[in-house]
This record gives C-alpha cells, structure tokens and sequence, in this order.
C-alpha cells in the first residue's frame, strides 16, 4: 500500500511539475515576442506611443506613424483609425499586438483571430506571467521572480468567457513555493448554478433570520411580518440586480466553501453568508 502510495504522489509531483515548465516555456516565449516587438517599435520616426483613454481603460498601444499620418488627414482619430495604423505581430493563426501601462513595466500581449484568443500578462511590479485563454476559459500565472512569493504556479478553470473570479471559477489549484498544494473544486462545493442559488436567497432568509435578526439587535421590534417584507424585498433586489456575490473559501481552507452575497435595499445594506452543504446562514448582518 505504501508503495503505491508514493508511487501516485510521484505522478502528481511529476504532472504538477510539467505545468509548472509549460507555463515557464509560454512566459519565457511571450518575454522574447516582447522583446522582438519592442526591438521593433522603437526605430527612430516610425511609431509613436498613443495613449487610449476612455473610463473604462488606461493603457499605451503602439501605431505606425506613417499610417496614422495618411489616415487621419484633417479629422480626429477615431478607433478604425487607430485599429488600422496599430503595430501587429504576425503568428502563425491570427496575430498579436502588445499594449502596456504607462511606465512599461505591466505589458498586455493579446493574440486576436478574427476575436481575442489569449491575453499574456508580464507584470516586472510583482513578477508575475498571466495568461488567460478565452477558448479554454482557463487563467494561468506563474510567478518569475526570486524573492519570497506564496505561489509559484495557479491554474483556473471557469464556466464562462467573462472568467469572473467570484462567480465563474469551477477549479483554481495553487502550488507554493514551498511545494504545497492547494485544490478548490468549485464544481463540486457550490454545485448550483448561480441562478439557482440566488433564488433559494430569499426563501432562506425568510425561514432562518428571525432568531439572527433579535440577536444581531438592530432592527427594534423584529418578527414574522417584518422578516417576510424583507424577504420581498431580497427577491426584488436580487431580481433587479442590486446585489453583490460572491462564492469564496472562508480563510482559504479547502473544506470551507461560503456564499457571500450584498442586498441593497433603498437606505440599507444586507450582508448574508450561506454555507452551501446545508444551506443555513452561517452570517447575517444589516447596515442600516
């Protein structure tokens, strides 16, 4: 038995290992891509840095400046201008364009086919090579640098291509520097759908707040009627959209998975965290 034992951590050491080099290999491929791109755009005269600006986003692409140039005549840029004038890099299916922040030391190497394939993330801040792949809706990082850092590899697997970290993860694995291993299995633990979930809220609300709601001392003179109206008032919010939600493992313990979600209801907030094995409030607060 103990032979076998080792014999299939020996597996998982190799496995986990051989992620560990593929993602190194992607970094240290997006690093000379990088390099080769800005070898490139810094020839005296033609390209420049152009900063696109616009709430939601704030970064620096390079354009041909020549093209720029012909294009815009007497008109402001507007984005077929700048789409047309950007500085590409050819790969063998579609091509990649390289954007960064504005001192260069986090660059966003994106690979376009007709649509984004992948975003590669070199972060030299914090060290750390990103790569998200919206056809395998899977976030990998890895972490380059040589001072301490808790994790030296992660790999996420979501269930949607907006890869939200708070309602869309189904897996994250994390292996540390110390060579630990930690699995969330997001799939298993939350096994509603999010949508179902949310509309059980108000219904476990109703049934398990009253007690929490006389000990919580908030609200004078709390009873039945009181919880139902809330409760209405939980489902509406939830239907019109006024919540926050999220599904975490409370102090990253593997065995300790919660909901989290945020009610807002006119001049009060709601703060309700259900624990999804038995589905029973675990915490219930209210900012009023």
């Amino acid at each position: 038995m103990k032979t076998i034992l080792q014999a299939i951590l020996l597996l998982f050491s190799i496995d986990f290992n051989a992620q560990i080099e593929d993602i190194k290999k992607n970094y240290e491929g997006t690093r000379e891509r990088a390099k080769d791109y800005y070898s490139e755009v810094n020839k005296p005269n033609q390209y420049f840095h152009y900063r696109i600006k616009d709430g939601k986003e704030d970064y620096y692409i390079y354009l041909n400046k020549k093209k720029y140039d012909s294009l815009v005549v007497l008109k402001p840029a507007d984005p077929t201008i700048i789409k047309n004038s950007t500085v590409y890099n050819k790969a063998d299916i579609g091509y990649y364009i390289i954007k960064d922040n504005i001192d260069q030391k986090r660059k966003y190497f994106l690979h376009y086919d007709k649509e984004i394939i992948t975003q590669e993330i070199l972060d030299d801040d914090y060290k750390i090579y990103n790569k998200m792949d919206y056809k395998a809706l899977t976030i990998e990082s890895y972490y380059f640098g040589k001072e301490n850092y808790s994790f030296s590899y992660q790999y996420e697997k979501f269930n949607k291509s907006t890869l939200n970290p708070f309602t869309d993860l189904i897996y994250k694995k994390i292996i540390y520097q110390d060579k630990s291993i930690k699995i969330f299995n997001y799939e298993k633990d939350f096994p509603l759908s999010n949508e179902a979930f949310l509309k059980k809220v108000p219904e476990i609300f109703r049934q398990q707040s009253l007690e929490l709601l006389k000990a919580n001392g908030k609200i004078k003179n709390i009873n039945d009627r009181i919880v139902q109206e809330i409760s209405l008032n939980i489902a509406k919010a939830i239907k019109d959209g006024n919540y926050f939600f999220y599904k975490v493992y409370r102090n990253d313990d593997e065995k300790k998975p919660i909901y989290k979600i945020t009610v807002n209801i006119e001049t009060s907030s709601w703060r309700i965290e259900i624990v999804p094995q038995n589905e029973k409030i675990d915490f219930l607060d209210v900012k009023l």
